[in-house]
Parts: structure tokens; sequence; C-alpha cells
């Protein structure tokens, strides 16, 4: 039975109304809802149908957060039917994260999380809940964690127990039930082992377009999955696993993005696709691409190979690069091979080849090596920027969109990239990378349905990688480059539209709201055209709206 809504004004202390619930539903309420439950007053029911059609409603809700779906839901039997499928579309946990040392003396708090962690996961399978899935993010731990694990058993030997069981629980049910998600159309798997059952489940989402596993594959033959997108990935913590032993686990007529970022698994995935071509891939990431480490063969000559086969590719990236050979690497690429490329993300040492007599418009420099965070130093911008430029000029049409790494930039960088680009619609200059190791620890997000409206959705305490040397650097940089703009010294071109300056968003101190204001208005008289600014960490973005600027939100 749905049930009646009806308008009550307050009484007392404000002339604001509240929503009323009465009939059989009852929802329980938090101190932060409108919301008063009574059954002393009736009116007749507000008639939501007749004011706008269901799909309607669905429009304007479906860029709410989840917490705003919940208060919508609370208003009524109609708008909690047309909300619950938006809430259960996105899911997420991770249970592997129990593990981390960060916090000693949480074990209350880690043995609440895993035990509501386990009814959720229950309770999904309840109604149509599980057909209403449309992406599900699955951590677990990975298998090797023998130190840490150890640490965490000496400190507390029961509740290391206790979790280890919840664990366990956690991912056979997770395993067991996954078949049931028929509407799933993408999936993250993380510390997952990818047996023959896992695969024959994987395989029976008919609608699955997304796949990323960042888990140990036993079972390296089967059934083709037909997916647009796949993702291999390193589970993190886990031991290095090296085979040669090929890996048949995707369809190529089908696949439109591939994403590599398991370097020790890219020689057995190329090799399993061989012979195939692929005639709808049009975007290839890469996380590393060496021809050897460790004495270990990573597959480069195949990686090139692979290339020929897939006449399609629009966007191509390649992060870091580790070369032991001195071949020449045009030599591994033939001139008509992927002739379609207009995107491409790579090291310098990488332009030159893969941009001769193709349409790149889009690109991102990185830098090399992995660990090789340090900003260019100003004396050695200008030959940086001289040998970017010579492998741009080899490109078919002008360059658009330009990403530089760490530099330490001066007047004369600005002017060289004037003059070399001078049809640039998009400049992004990182001022620093963040460093890659050691990582960030994260946080345990609490699952999203089991916040309640007074709730934040605070994990594990982070540990910051930014240390205050780095942060006093990065500081000056931004200012002495605010303070270019502000007196005219820099030139940009002309038709740009989009420049951003790269920063750390934990970097502190911060620049002041008129230093900001007075360098917009410094770039609308440099560029006439700029529409987007982004001066500092990448939430401080802001878009022009006519006269003014609007700062846009996360």
């Amino acid at each position: 039975m749905a049930p009646d809504i009806h308008l009550q004004p307050q009484l007392q202390g404000s002339s604001n109304s509240w929503i009323s619930l009465t009939g059989a539903w009852h929802q329980p309420l938090t101190s932060r809802a409108c919301f008063s439950a009574t059954t002393t007053m009736s009116i007749p029911s507000i008639p939501y149908l007749d004011l706008l059609a269901p799909e309607v409603w669905l429009d304007c809700w479906t860029p709410c957060s989840t917490r705003q779906l919940r208060r919508l839901s609370l208003v009524c039997h109609l708008f909690r039917t047309l909300c619950l499928p938006l809430l259960f579309r996105h899911q997420s946990l991770d249970v592997g994260q129990v593990w981390s040392p960060v916090d000693n003396d949480g074990w209350g708090d880690r043995l609440d999380y895993m035990e509501r962690t386990a009814i959720r996961l229950e309770r999904l399978m309840d109604g149509p809940r599980a057909l209403w899935v449309r992406s599900w993010r699955f951590s677990a731990a990975p298998e090797a964690h023998p130190h840490t694990r150890l640490l965490l058993n000496i400190q507390n030997r029961k509740h290391f127990v206790l979790l280890e069981k919840l664990h366990e629980q956690i991912i056979a049910t997770f395993a067991s039930t996954l078949g049931l998600y028929h509407n799933l159309r993408s999936l993250h798997l993380q510390g997952v082992t990818i047996d023959m059952h896992t695969r024959n489940t994987l395989s029976s989402l008919s609608n699955l377009e997304s796949l990323t596993l960042a888990c140990e594959i036993t079972a390296r033959d089967g059934d083709l999955m037909k997916l647009k997108s796949f993702t291999i990935a390193v589970t993190p913590g886990a031991s290095i696993a090296v085979t040669t032993e090929p890996l048949r686990i995707v369809s190529a007529e089908h696949l439109q993005n591939l994403n590599i970022d398991d370097r020790w698994e890219m020689a057995s995935l190329l090799t399993g696709f061989q012979p195939r071509k692929f005639p709808q891939l049009v975007s290839i990431s890469l996380d590393f691409l060496s021809d050897e480490e460790r004495g270990i063969d990573l597959g480069i000559d195949l990686f090139f190979e692979f290339l020929q086969r897939c006449p399609q590719l629009e966007s191509l990236a390649i992060h870091y690069v580790y070369f032991t050979s001195n071949d020449p690497l045009p030599s591994r690429l033939h001139p008509n091979t992927i002739p379609r490329l207009g995107s491409l993300t790579a090291p310098l040492n990488l332009i030159d080849l893969f941009t001769p007599n193709r349409p790149v418009g889009t690109v991102s420099v990185k830098r090399g090596y992995p660990y090789d965070h340090v900003a260019i130093p100003s004396e050695e911008a200008g030959e940086y920027l001289a040998l970017l430029f010579a492998g741009l000029s080899l490109a078919s049409i002008p360059l658009q969109f330009l990403s530089i790494p760490p530099i330490s930039p001066t007047p004369e960088c600005f002017a060289a990239i004037v003059s070399a680009c001078p049809h640039l619609t998009a400049l992004v200059i990182d001022v620093t990378e963040t460093a890659a190791w050691p990582p960030r620890r994260g946080e345990i997000a609490c699952p999203e349905e089991e916040i309640s409206d007074a709730e934040d959705s605070e994990g594990m305490p982070r540990a910051s990688s930014v240390d205050s040397s780095s942060s006093a650097a990065q500081y000056w940089i931004l200012t002495t480059v605010l303070k270019w703009i502000r007196e005219g010294s820099i030139s940009l071109p002309p038709d740009l539209e989009v420049f951003r300056i790269n920063l750390d968003s934990d970097v502190r101190p911060w620049i002041s709201g008129e230093e900001e204001a007075q360098a917009r208005a410094s770039l609308i008289g440099l560029c006439p055209g700029l529409r987007e600014v982004q001066i500092g960490p990448v939430h401080n973005q802001w878009k022009r709206t006519g006269a003014g600027w609007k700062k846009v939100r996360a």
C-alpha cells in the first residue's frame, strides 16, 4: 500500500512546511531530514504523475548524488520506486584494506566494517536489486601479504582470525552471486583469483562491456568475452608473477579500448591475441614499455607487430619506457602503421617515432621513467622543448592540444611554445607530479547505503607524500608564473581556449583569490577566446561565463 502524502504547516517557530508521511510504508528518518511522520491530518495526495512523467523525474535525478537520492526516496512511495534503481546502479566494496597497518588500534572498526559489508552483499540479492546494478567495483586483499598479516596476527590473534573468516566469507559470497548481475555493464575486480569457475561466470554476463582485472589469472584459456573495453592491471601488494603462457580472454572483433597496466602480462596477452586483427580498436594505453627488465623479455617486438593489426587506432598512450637495446626505434614501426593516430601520450624519445605523417593533434608528454618526478630545471627547459617541437613538426596537422611534463618554465619557454604551436587551443603545464612511490595509503570507504545524512565517509587515515621542500618549490614556481601573467611578461597562442597550470593539491601555502582573479583578467587580454583556466590543483578550475568566471564544482 502506497503512503499518502500530506503537507502540514509547522505550527510553532517557523513558517516552513514539513512533508509528513502516512500509510503502510515507513522509513527511519535521520535528524537532518525535514520529514515528520504523522497521521493527524489528511489532505489529497500530490498528483506527481500529472505534473511530470516518470521519465522526466528520472532525467532530473540522474545527476544527483547517492545522499540526495536517499533523501528523495523518503518523500513518497512513487519517488522511492523511481529512486531505488538509481541508488543501486553503482556498487563498490573494498575489503582488502582492512589489512592496512595504518591504525593498529582500530580492530573494532575493522570488524564492524566487515560485518556490515557481509550483510550488505547478502541484501543485494533481495528482490530485483541485483538486476539494478550496472557497475561493480570489488577489491579484496591479494594472496601475498605475509609481513603485514604476520604483524597484525601478533598484535591481536583473536580479531585477526575473525577478520580472516569474514574476508573469506565475503569473497566466497561475491564469487557465488556474481552471475546474478545480468544487467552489469562495467566490472572492476582486484585481488580475486580468476579460476575457471569465475571465468565462466564472467562469460555468462552477456551485457558486460567493460572489464578491469587486477587479479591472478589461473584460467589462461576459455571462451572469449565480447568486451568493448579491457584493462589488465597489477594487484597492489601482490608478488610479481611472470608467465609466458598465452592469455586468451578477450575477443578481438569487438574490442575498442585496451589498457595494459601490468607489464608482466603484456607479452602473454599480445601472444594470445595473435594473429587476429582489431577492426574496432581505437584506443591503447600502456603503463610501461620495455624490451627487457631483470633478464625478462617484455615483448616490445610483439607490441610493434600488434600495432600493425590495429588500422583504426586513434589514441595511443605509453606512460613510461626503458630500453636496453641500441637498435633504432623507427625500424620497429612500419611507416604505414596506425595511419589514423590523432592523440599521443608518450615520453619525449617516442614522439618522433609516432608523429611522422600521422594526424597527431593532441600530445601529452610524459617523463621517461616511473620514479623520475623531478621537474626539468629552467636551464634545460629550452633544449628539452626544442627536441619536443622537432618531433611534433613531423605530424601531418597543426598541434591543438599540448601537455608538457614537470618543468621550471621561463618566459622564453612560453615564447617557444607560441612560435612552434601557433594554432594551439589547449595548453597544460605541470609544475610537478606526485611521486608514484611510495604510494599513498587509501581509505576504507563506507558503503554509501550505510552512511546516514549526518555521517562523513571517513575511513583509515591517509599519509601525505608531499614534503615541505617540494611544496615550497612548487609554490615559488606557481607564484612566479602568475606574476609574469599579471605583468604581461609572457606570450600565449592567440587561439588558446584552455590554459592549465597543474599543481599538487596538498601544496601549501596557497595563492589568494585576488591574485587568481588578476591572472584570469590578464589572460583574457592575451587570449580573447579563453574559456577555461586552472591554476593549481585540479579542483581549482574556472570556466568563463560571459564577462565573468564561474568555479567548476568537483
